[in-house]
C-alpha cells in the first residue's frame, strides 16, 4: 500500500486514544464497519429468472409461450442475463400475439427494472470514511512512530 500523507497520519493519531494494542489490533478496529455508509446504495441489473417472468405472464398465455419454436433462444438469452435481446423476445411474443400487451409490459418492466446492489456495505469503516480506503499496519505504525 501507498505510504501514508501527513494528513492521514494525523487523523490516525486524533482517532487513536490508546496504543498499547498491537499494531495489528489498531488496524483491525480502523477496518471495522461501524458508520453508516452515506453513499446511497445504487442498483444493478435484474438477475432473469425464467419462472418469475412465467409468473407475470397471464395463465391463458403461458402455453403459447411454452410452444414458442424459439422458446430456446428466448432461455438462451434469459441464461445470458442479456436484458437487451430478453427484452426484445418479449417484444416478439407481444407482437406474434403469444403474450398481450398487459403481459408484455410486465415482461419489459421486470427485465427492466434494476435491483438493489447487495454488495452495498451498509456500514463502512473509520478508515475507508475519513481515510478514503483501508488502513493497514504500516499507517498505524507510521502513526505510531510520528510525534
Amino acid at each position: 500500500m501507498a505510504e501514508p500523507t501527513a494528513a492521514q497520519i494525523a487523523l490516525i493519531r486524533a482517532r487513536v486514544t490508546d496504543w498499547t494494542p498491537t499494531d495489528e489490533t489498531i488496524t483491525a478496529a480502523l477496518n471495522t464497519p461501524a458508520i453508516a455508509n452515506p453513499a446511497a446504495q445504487g442498483t444493478i441489473p435484474r438477475r432473469l429468472v425464467k419462472m418469475e417472468v412465467l409468473g407475470l405472464i397471464a395463465p391463458g398465455h403461458v402455453a403459447a409461450v411454452l410452444n414458442y419454436p424459439n422458446l430456446a433462444l428466448v432461455y438462451a438469452a434469459f441464461d445470458a442475463q442479456d436484458h437487451a435481446s430478453a427484452t426484445s423476445w418479449a417484444q416478439a411474443l407481444a407482437m406474434i400475439g403469444a403474450i398481450d400487451n398487459t403481459d408484455a409490459a410486465a415482461v419489459i418492466g421486470y427485465i427492466n427494472t434494476p435491483v438493489p446492489d447487495p454488495a452495498w456495505p451498509a456500514q463502512i469503516s473509520w478508515a475507508q470514511a475519513n481515510l478514503g480506503r483501508a488502513a493497514d499496519t504500516a499507517d498505524v505504525w507510521t502513526a505510531r512512530r510520528s510525534a
